[in-house]
């Protein structure tokens, strides 16, 4: 029969501290590895799951800098959204006067011109030349 192999099991404290003489102490992983009897694959792997839990676990500085960036970037568009709400509500009102404004103008033209010209008319005589100016071509 075959023997199940058994592998020897490291508290965490202990990969903590081997990780720490690479990282912290200038070791390099061979030697670290020698030095604590351990196996060269099994520190290398034991400090690629530290290295991805810490990045993991909290975001690096640059990250936290542009959440507060974008964070005031937001707080700022939704202040000129604001700003652009009000004012289009304003100019909206504005157009809607300088319509009807316009709207009225442009009768008070039409009726002035037609009593211009019916008096004109009237001034002649049936029987007299219109001025040249009012005469069709």
């Amino acid at each position: 029969m075959s023997q199940k192999r058994s592998y020897k099991q490291y508290l965490q404290e202990f990969k903590e501290e081997a990780v720490a003489l690479v990282t912290e102490q200038g070791y390099s992983v061979p030697e670290a590895a020698k030095s604590l009897g351990i196996a060269t694959n099994l520190l290398y792997r034991w400090k690629e799951k530290q290295a991805q839990s810490a990045s993991e676990s909290k975001p690096a500085e640059t990250e936290l800098e542009e959440q507060k960036r974008l964070r005031q970037e937001v707080k700022i568009l939704r202040m000129e959204k604001e700003i652009l709400k009000k004012a289009s509500a304003f100019f909206a009102k504005e157009m809607k006067w300088n319509t009807t404004s316009l709207i009225n103008t442009d009768r008070a033209i039409r009726y002035g011109c037609s009593l211009v010209l019916s008096s004109i008319v009237n001034w002649f005589s049936p029987g007299k030349n219109l001025p040249s100016v009012l005469m069709h071509r």
